[in-house]
């Protein structure tokens, strides 16, 4: 028998709005790794991280992807380069002068903080993040990861105007997606139909009712351009039986 996806003995957060994964996500905590083995270590994280990151994609293709190398981005602190020109990196034993690591002002506590380390490890499953599937997720266009794939799949998506129909395209900076707004609305919420639902009735209610305005407005139209016409029609009708009155008087 498969495992079922949400889980709630032992909690696993995935990439979806349903309300199992808000109620693992409020029961989650950190595991203990105490008294653990380094491979038991190793074997939790990757359960808890994988469960997360795009569990659909298969683990040789998720070997394929991972590289060791991460990348990182460092924030410029622009103070620090109006000061200086860039000569101070030639100071010192060739790799720059030593100096007390750069610190900025905190507005909301009033005093400097130092600047945190580049969060390195967060930058482990970057390759799954640009996938356009997880890109359209987390824009808030699907509801889940699965739901973007579908749509993604099924031509609903394009990427920089043209249409994409592979989930596991790698977006590139700079790259725009957009989305069918009927899906987005379908995935964010929008009301949905069942023929045994009250809702279904009241829905069908209300569109047959504005179905009903819509084609008395119509014929309501159409009744006062006919009667236009007919007024514009009446004096040329009127001028031609005036000037053959006239015409018989003279003869």
């Amino acid at each position: 028998m498969p495992r079922k996806f949400h889980g709630l003995k032992k909690p696993k957060v995935r990439q979806d709005w349903s309300k199992e994964t808000l109620y693992n996500l409020s029961r989650l905590v950190t595991p203990p790794a105490a008294n653990k083995t380094f491979f038991q270590q190793k074997w939790m994280a990757k359960s808890m991280t994988r469960a997360y990151h795009n569990p659909y994609v298969r683990e040789g293709q998720w070997t394929r992807m991972f590289d060791r190398r991460l990348p990182s981005v460092v924030s410029m602190n622009h103070q620090y380069l109006a000061r200086h020109d860039g000569s101070e990196q030639a100071t010192g034993r060739g790799s720059g002068a030593e100096e007390a690591p750069v610190m900025r002002y905190d507005g909301e506590r009033g005093q400097e903080k130092r600047i945190e380390k580049t969060p390195y490890m967060h930058m482990t499953f970057y390759p799954l993040e640009r996938r356009l599937d997880t890109a359209i997720w987390r824009a808030l266009f699907a509801s889940s990861v699965k739901q973007a794939r579908q749509f993604v799949v099924h031509g609903w998506v394009k990427v920089n105007g043209k249409r994409m129909v592979y989930p596991g395209y790698q977006l590139n900076p700079g790259d725009m997606f957009q989305v069918d707004p009927e899906r987005v609305m379908f995935a964010t919420g929008a009301r949905k139909k069942k023929k045994t639902s009250a809702v279904s009735d009241q829905d069908g209610r209300e569109e047959r009712e504005a179905d009903e305005q819509g084609s008395r407005v119509a014929k309501s139209q159409e009744e006062k351009e006919v009667e236009e016409q007919n007024e514009v029609e009446d004096p040329e009708s009127e001028a031609g039986a005036a000037t053959l009155e006239t015409d018989e008087e003279r003869e």
